[in-house]
């Protein structure tokens, strides 16, 4: 079996198939939507302990460092083709057909959103101890913390597959 073309690649790829892959990072999305969501309502109705966390600052800084180093990977395309050129290499030459190149962009993909949820979700376990200690409150800088994760979710949204990207991803494999 060859090595499908571009354009029998596209053409034998469903509706259904594109579908389920949105629906597949649109559940990363929501994960970190909702996990923001609930800190949000908590810091509404919780009492803060009073308790000062010096660890805070430091996992504000953690947050920054691993967003600077995993962001500009995630966002690259030459990082992204190498995970993809990677997959290829995994499969024996000329034994996938279309389908398995959709399952390869997929391993991809999700490869690359980690790289987004990662910092993220630093981002808002600091939010979440900060609120829980009342150090969010008394300072605000922390605030910080939830541009990481709105970050990542404009990132993540860039991955949601339609034709013309799936197109895009499948001739960085070649």
């Amino acid at each position: 079996m060859m090595k499908p073309s571009t354009s029998e690649f596209i053409n034998a790829i469903t509706d259904d198939e594109i579908r389920r892959f949105q629906i597949l990072v649109m559940a990363f999305i929501t994960g970190i939507t909702l996990c923001g969501a609930v800190i949000l309502y908590l810091s509404k109705v919780t009492t803060p302990t009073g308790k000062e966390n010096p660890v805070l600052f430091t996992m504000t800084a953690v947050t920054f460092f691993s967003a600077m180093t995993m962001f500009p990977l995630a966002l690259s395309s030459s990082f992204f083709a190498r995970i993809l050129r990677g997959a290829k290499k995994d499969a024996p030459e000329n034994s996938l057909d279309a389908h398995g190149y959709l399952l390869k962009i997929q391993s991809a993909v999700i490869v690359r959103i980690a790289f987004f949820e990662a910092p993220a979700m630093i981002g808002l376990c600091t939010c979440f101890i900060g609120v829980f200690s009342g150090m969010m409150r008394e300072y605000p800088v922390l605030l910080i913390n939830v541009a990481v994760p709105a970050l990542a979710l404009a990132g993540m949204a860039t991955m949601i597959p339609n034709r013309d990207k799936l197109k895009k991803w499948y001739e960085l494999i070649l």
